[in-house]
């Protein structure tokens, strides 16, 4: 350890000898160059006219470096403004997807509402039944007709299958519309796909087949949504089979079912993206394709 400190000791001080050493003997040059050179006649002149030619020299090498500072410089503005577009369009892409956040937060809100507004109803309902309950106990002298009254209405909902879907039960414009502004979207591809087979030659349709084209993992809920439109006399279908296939025979659809569906698939579409607008397209070709 210690030998190693001497040897660095040593370096450091041959060093600052060689320095005083080549400064003495710089001097020691300049000294007789200068003694030599100023007996020369017209060393002046000779000086001059080489502080010139060393200003000519130092100009332009200062001329090219200024262009290629400058040249550099450009390069440099030029990736700054690129920069700047890249920035830009990254700010026009962000502000886009704002709003297609913005509106899609505003239709879950205005759904959220009918919501809302659905479970209002049905606590004002079940507040109604509660009161009719409370009063059907209280006089208990009405029991019976009230009784008759509600055996004749299931008797009314209860009518066979033959007669016509009109007096089965009675759906005006206004119920039938909230029903189909709350359903999904596989719902009312479901009753698109009634009022296109009703509309077709053999009124027959295959939900198979749907839900083949359209790669569907919904079988079960259209099926049990067709039956329970069909249990609330919406429209009236009667199960048939095809090949190996499940399918339904369109015996009658409510008329404003069909004057109210192609204006809520147009409401649908106001408010959709390019992206849902052709998903739901390829929803109604496979409607058009699955019935017969």
């Amino acid at each position: 350890m210690t030998t190693g400190n001497s040897t660095e000791k040593e370096k450091r001080t041959m060093g600052i000898h060689f320095f005083y050493v080549v400064l003495i003997l710089s001097l020691i040059i300049i000294l007789l160059a200068t003694k030599k050179w100023t007996t020369i006649e017209r060393f002046t002149d000779y000086l001059t006219a080489a502080g010139t030619i060393s200003s000519l020299i130092l100009g332009t090498l200062a001329i090219i470096y200024s262009f290629i500072s400058s040249r550099q410089q450009s390069d440099a503005l030029g990736s700054i403004e690129s920069s700047g577009k890249s920035i830009r369009e990254v700010a026009v892409k962000m502000a886009s997807v704002t709003s297609s956040a913005e509106a899609i937060q505003a239709k879950a809100e205005s759904r959220t509402e009918t919501m809302l507004d659905l479970v209002t109803q049905l606590k004002s309902s079940i507040s109604s039944l509660q009161e009719n309950t409370q009063e059907l106990t209280s006089k208990s002298a009405d029991i019976a007709d009230k009784v008759l009254g509600v055996q004749s209405q299931i008797e009314a909902i209860s009518r066979p299958s033959e007669a016509p879907l009109s007096e089965k039960v009675i759906w005006n414009k206004d119920t039938l519309s909230d029903a189909l502004e709350t359903v999904s979207l596989t719902g009312l591809c479901a009753a698109s796909l009634v009022v296109k087979a009703f509309g077709a030659q053999e009124k027959t349709l295959n939900l198979t087949k749907y839900t083949e084209i359209t790669e569907s993992q919904n079988f079960n809920y259209l099926q049990g949504f067709l039956v329970g439109w069909d249990s609330a006399f919406i429209f009236e279908l009667e199960p048939t089979k095809i090949a190996e296939a499940v399918g339904y025979k369109v015996l009658a659809v409510n008329p404003e079912l069909i004057e109210l569906l192609d204006a809520q698939w147009e409401q649908r579409f106001k408010g959709a993206n390019e992206r849902q607008t052709l998903r739901w397209k390829g929803f109604k070709n496979a409607i058009d394709l699955s019935v017969f």
